[in-house]
């Protein structure tokens, strides 16, 4: 029996740059911020559009996350692995599903969500008619145009890594290129794969990405079943959300504070003593 990549030692981050290294775990107490934004409400459907027209897009700022990949590659069981959830639910009929998914995460109850996690269409389904595909191209294509620089934060294209990356999943990302879309690969149900299999899919697709300017160089492993990657994929969201920069941000101002109020009480003890 093949070894399989979910073996002792499996890495869940891999930087397909050279020159460039996975970065470092995040702080213990960062790592806290992520587990209570995603344990703080239960999950729920914000939306399901087929218009991705500016007047029918959910309102306010929250910071979105999208989710993109070929029919069946696991979009809709990741999206409940982050959020410990059986909300989504995977159609049997690929192609089938023109909508655009939007799931809150976190915040307060009557407030707006912290984050929204987007589950779009799936694309490369086979004999698919011509006004089907044209549909994805004006949803998902609006989606990206009207969201980009404002609420999307980023893409996250997902591989099946038994397949590795294909002439669509190429198409795809040249479209995020060309509407200034950051982006970052994750390699999906690596337990089906074996360790080998999966090293010379990440070395195929060093070759076949780096070109690209928009693309995050590190990739994400995970598997939805076995609850790998899931962590670092959760950390990376919030990260790339803006919410752990503010969580820096106070506790800076927290820092400072009681600096100052050393300070003053420093100062304090000085005047009595003279």
């Amino acid at each position: 029996m093949a070894k399989r990549a979910t073996s002792n030692g499996f890495r869940a981050l891999r930087s397909v740059f050279k020159g460039v290294d996975v970065p470092p775990p995040i702080k213990p107490h960062e790592e806290d911020y992520v587990k209570r934004i995603f344990g703080a409400l239960k999950p729920q459907r914000m939306a399901s559009l087929n218009s991705s027209e500016k007047a029918d897009l959910p309102g306010g700022d929250v910071p979105e996350i999208a989710f993109a990949g070929r029919s069946n590659v696991g979009k809709s069981s990741l999206i409940n692995a982050l959020t410990s959830s059986t909300l989504m639910k995977s159609s049997k009929t690929p192609g089938r599903t023109q909508q655009l998914h939007f799931v809150s995460v976190g915040g307060k109850i009557g407030g707006q969500p912290d984050i929204a996690l987007v589950d779009m269409p799936g694309y490369g389904f086979a004999q698919a008619p011509k006004a089907l595909v044209d549909d994805w191209h004006r949803l998902v294509g609006r989606y990206i145009k009207h969201r980009t620089g404002n609420n999307l934060k980023q893409v996250f294209v997902l591989i099946d890594s038994r397949r590795g990356i294909s002439a669509v999943d190429h198409d795809f990302m040249d479209l995020l290129e060309d509407l200034d879309t950051d982006f970052q690969v994750v390699f999906t149900k690596v337990d089906s794969i074996s360790g080998s299999a999966l090293e010379k899919t990440i070395a195929t697709a060093e070759k076949s990405i780096n070109k690209y300017m928009r693309m995050h160089p590190i990739v994400h492993l995970v598997s939805s079943k076995e609850n790998l990657g899931v962590r670092e994929i959760r950390n990376q969201i919030i990260h790339m959300s803006g919410l752990l920069s503010s969580l820096q941000t106070r506790a800076q101002r927290r820092d400072n504070r009681e600096f100052e109020a050393a300070q003053a009480a420093m100062l304090a003890k000085d005047k009595s003593t003279q």
